[in-house]
């Protein structure tokens, strides 16, 4: 959140106050500039636009408009949002590579589990549908687990697709 935000837009309601950074955020990514004066005159001109056509998405917006104050919060606003974008982008590997990490973890934890449990008749009536439709000898199903399984269907789903 925007640092010391309760100091910004103090004349506005709580809700305006949210609905207006969230508008911000999003005008900013939808323009996709970093230039803080670039973002603050588009959005002038924005609101202004809609002004005119008698339809601004917010209905205090004309009255703040004039206000000096409210003008150099909007000026803050941007710039700190600017900023928190900035960072979430410079972030974006580190978090890509704790989400590939964790789908790993969850992967070999599913692959753990599997491993201790028997095969259900579903899987064993798959192999053998399988195995009979490719004309291939059915190994020994004693003593496996799902995941053994579970292998040797892919293999036999790949050599499939291969051919």
């Amino acid at each position: 959140m925007i640092k010391n935000s309760k100091k910004l837009f103090e004349n506005l309601s709580k809700i305006q106050k949210s609905s207006l950074i969230f508008s911000l955020k999003n005008f900013i990514v939808k323009k996709n500039s970093e230039d803080q004066s670039f973002l603050y005159n588009e959005f002038m001109e924005e609101q202004n636009y809609y002004i005119k056509i008698q339809r601004p998405y917010f209905s205090f917006i004309k009255e703040a408009l004039e206000q000096e104050k409210f003008l150099e919060d909007l000026r803050i606003c941007i710039k700190d949002l600017c900023y928190q974008k900035k960072q979430k982008e410079s972030q974006k590997p580190f978090l890509e590579k704790q989400k590939h990490f964790a789908r790993e973890q969850r992967k070999k934890i599913q692959e753990f589990r599997m491993s201790h449990e028997k095969p259900t008749k579903k899987q064993l009536s798959y192999y053998k549908a399988l195995c009979q439709k490719n004309g291939l000898i059915l190994a020994p199903l004693e003593n496996l687990s799902k995941l053994d399984l579970k292998n040797m269907i892919a293999k036999i789903v790949e050599k499939k697709e291969k051919n």
